[in-house]
C-alpha cells in the first residue's frame, strides 16, 4: 500500500468517525427528518451503504484518473476559500429563490440542523460523487475502453450522475405540490444539478476534499442558517 493511498484512507477514516459523531448525538433526540428522502438518508442501514461504497471509491479513484484524498496540488487554504466560496455562491442562488418563492417546511429544526446537515452533507459527497464518478470512469474508460478517453468518460459521467439530486428534489417538490403552483422551483433543479456537476469538477481537479467543503458550506447556510432565520 502505498504512502498516498494509506492517507486517503486514513482521511477517510476520520470523516467516517465525524459521521458517527453527528448521528449518534441525533439518536439523542427524537428527531423528525422535514421530507421522506431525507429520513431515508439518515437511517443506518443506508449510512453503512454510503461509507461502503466510498471505501470502494477510495480505493479506485486513483486508478480512474483522481487525485488522492490528500491531494497536495490544492492547498487547504485554497480548497477552503475556492471550494468553500462556490458553495456560498449555490446557496445564495438557492436563498434568493426561495426567498421570491416559499417552499415549506423542508428543514430538520435548528439546533439538531447542525449534526443531521452535516453527516448529511458527508454521506451526500460519497453518494453523488465519490461512489460513482471513480467507479464508472474505471470500469468504462479504464475496463471496457483499454485506457482510453478518460477525461471524456468523466465528463459524460458526471453530466449524467448530476440528474439524480435534481430528481430527488423534484420528488419533494411535486410531493409538496409545489411545481403545480410555479414553474420557478425548476430553476432550483437547475441550481442542484449546477452543483453536482461543479462537485464532479472539483473532485477531478483536486481530490474529494474539495466537493465535501463546496456541499458542508452550502449545506449550512442553505439548510442551517437560512432554516433558523425563516423556520423553513
Amino acid at each position: 500500500m502505498s504512502a498516498k493511498l494509506r492517507n486517503s484512507l486514513l482521511t477517510y477514516g476520520v470523516l467516517v468517525l465525524v459521521m458517527a459523531g453527528a448521528k449518534a448525538i441525533l439518536l439523542t433526540g427524537d428527531i423528525q427528518a422535514a421530507v421522506p428522502v431525507q429520513a431515508a438518508s439518515a437511517s443506518l442501514p443506508f449510512a453503512v451503504a454510503v461509507v461502503l461504497g466510498g471505501l470502494i471509491g477510495v480505493l479506485l479513484s486513483t486508478r480512474a484518473g483522481f487525485p488522492e484524498m490528500c491531494n497536495e496540488k490544492a492547498s487547504l487554504l485554497r480548497r477552503l476559500l475556492l471550494s468553500g466560496g462556490i458553495g456560498v455562491v449555490f446557496a445564495a442562488v438557492l436563498i434568493g429563490l426561495n426567498s421570491l418563492f416559499p417552499l415549506g417546511q423542508i428543514n430538520v429544526p435548528f439546533p439538531h440542523s447542525i449534526p443531521f446537515y452535516l453527516q448529511g452533507g458527508i454521506e451526500a459527497t460519497i453518494l453523488h460523487q465519490l461512489i460513482p464518478l471513480p467507479l464508472l470512469v474505471w470500469l468504462f474508460s479504464g475496463v471496457l475502453f483499454g485506457r482510453r478517453w478518460q477525461t471524456q468518460t468523466f465528463w459524460v459521467v458526471t453530466l449524467l450522475t448530476a440528474l439524480v439530486e435534481p430528481g430527488l428534489m423534484l420528488s419533494v417538490l411535486a410531493q409538496n405540490g409545489i411545481l403545480a403552483q410555479s414553474g420557478l422551483p425548476l430553476l432550483m433543479l437547475l441550481v442542484s444539478y449546477g452543483a453536482d456537476v461543479t462537485g464532479g469538477y472539483l473532485f477531478r481537479k483536486w481530490g474529494f476534499l474539495a466537493p465535501l467543503t463546496m456541499r458542508i458550506v452550502l449545506y449550512l447556510f442553505w439548510h442551517v442558517l437560512w432554516g433558523l432565520l425563516t423556520g423553513m
